[in-house]
């Protein structure tokens, strides 16, 4: 069966679609989105999650995707049209697909160049197209290299290790708290979570591609594609209501220093404030866009591609870097008890149902007007 339109969800820095019996996307992400473009446009519109390699370089990244989609087109038989919706460093890399050439070779595939003409939009959910200052961090650069990082000069390592030792305390506590809900059902996979941690293990280059001067050096070779590209920033306040491991984050990634800034930085940060009114938020208070104001992973303006495109900026939404993927504190507010689900992150962001169905809403708006 031949489909005029599919929609692709792709992952960002971990790259699984799925993680034992955990979703990157979860499963309402694809029932709202679908449901919302069948009823727009009358018709099916398949929305299919797809894996990514998780924590390996852009240029792997790409690569996988290019062919994960290609298979993806032959096994239905025919796509007429495809419709890139990244979150993360998936948002990174679906624009990158758009490129007039790939990261690494001079010249496109023969398979890579029929599979791009079909595709028609690119949305990004808070993608780090300009990096994020979180890439610097220590507890990312243990990760990225831990021999280098443990080899380090015994000065530079005391520098270090009360942050990095904060951090892991603090993340410890949040996977204690949450052990029964987010953890258990993954143990049902073992053989699932093996593999992905060997995976990790072995290719951790995205810490590095995605550190703000890496991806200034990736910018100035590689462009805005030839896709349209539109762009919805996340925000999150540093609540006092946050816990610990997101206040860790959220401080690390408002780290700036060793971070370029540009004109187009100062662009974009003007093009926020501007449109700050209209933000998916559920309440008034929105934060305030500088050079810190981040999700809790990437920073805000560094989310745009081109600020000085404002079409490309569909969206500005109060939300931490996990509650846009459907993974945020969803109460009844009619029944007490315990949670229909628990966030990954606790930003204190506000982030409800009513922000998660208004966002996948106008995502569907946007690409339902290419499917006519």
């Amino acid at each position: 069966m031949r489909f005029d339109d599919v929609v692709v969800l792709v992952p960002g820095f971990l790259g699984f679609s799925r993680l034992g019996g955990f979703y990157y996307f979860a499963e309402r992400v694809v029932a709202t989105l679908r449901g919302a473009l069948e009823a727009m446009t009358g018709r099916t519109i398949p929305v299919i999650p797809v894996s990514a390699l998780p924590t390996d370089h852009l240029a792997n990244r790409q690569r996988w995707l290019a062919n994960s989609l290609t298979g993806l087109c032959e096994r239905m038989g025919g796509v007429g049209r495809l419709h890139l919706v990244g979150h993360s460093a998936g948002g990174v890399d679906a624009q990158l697909l758009t490129c007039a050439r790939p990261l690494v070779h001079k010249h496109w595939s023969i398979d890579a160049e029929r599979m791009r003409a079909r595709i028609t939009t690119v949305v990004g959910i808070a993608a780090p197209h300009h990096g994020t200052c979180l890439s610097n961090a220590p507890l990312a650069k243990l990760l990225a290299d831990p021999l280098k990082q443990l080899s380090s000069s015994p000065i530079e390592q005391v520098a270090v290790l009360p942050s990095l030792a904060r951090q892991l305390v603090d993340l410890w506590g949040l996977a204690s708290s949450e052990s029964s809900v987010l953890y258990t059902p993954a143990l049902s996979r073992l053989q699932d979570i093996l593999r992905f941690v060997t995976a990790v293990a072995r290719h951790r280059g995205l810490i590095d591609d995605l550190a703000p001067r890496a991806m200034a050096a990736t910018r100035r070779h590689w462009g805005k594609g030839e896709v349209m590209l539109r762009s919805f920033v996340t925000v999150a306040p540093l609540s006092p209501t946050a816990d610990p491991f997101f206040h860790d984050l959220y401080r690390l990634t408002s780290t700036i220093t060793g971070a370029p800034s540009s004109e187009l930085l100062t662009r974009a940060m003007v093009l926020l404030r501007e449109r700050a009114a209209s933000a998916i938020c559920s309440s008034k208070d929105i934060p305030v866009f500088d050079e810190l104001a981040n999700d809790g992973v990437v920073n805000s303006a560094r989310q745009l591609v081109d600020p000085d495109d404002p079409d490309e900026l569909a969206g500005i939404v109060v939300a931490d870097h996990a509650d846009v993927l459907g993974h945020y504190d969803r109460e009844d507010m009619f029944m007490d008890g315990a949670p229909l689900n628990l966030g990954l992150f606790h930003s204190g962001a506000g982030f409800t149902d009513n922000e998660f169905y208004t966002l996948y809403h106008r995502v569907a708006a946007i690409l339902a007007a290419r499917m006519r």
